[in-house]
């Protein structure tokens, strides 16, 4: 029975020792520099709570919305305007072609003979 107890104890000692060992420390960070895709502890994220970090969220969100909400407007002012551009286009193109009957029609009646 004492061997076992000194066995245990033997066990831990070496347990504690390995896991403070600064060989083993230093291996530990090398691994974690070859993994960078793992979240740092320095991530500025993971200091808020989660209370925190829905609140964040929602608030995003909400801007989120609100700017759609601006730009589908802005785009609905657009497509109106480049509407009433086509219709004054079209009616310049109406004014132009009457004006230019009237010219042919002065032309006729200041030479009749040509």
């Amino acid at each position: 029975m004492p061997q076992e107890i000194f066995s245990i104890q033997r066990f831990f000692t070496i347990l504690r020792t390995v896991t403070h060992s600064t060989f083993l420390k230093r291996e530990r960070k090398r691994t974690k520099a070859l993994h960078p895709d793992t979240p740092s502890h320095r991530d500025s994220l993971l200091a808020y709570k989660k209370v925190e970090l829905v609140a964040r969220l929602r608030k995003e969100q909400t801007r989120q919305t609100e700017l759609e909400t601006q730009y589908g407007t802005l785009l609905q002012d657009y497509v109106q305007k480049d509407v009433k551009i086509a219709e004054l286009e079209a009616e310049q193109a109406r004014h132009r072609e009457h004006l230019e009957g009237l010219r042919l029609t002065l032309q006729r009646q200041e030479h009749p003979g040509k």
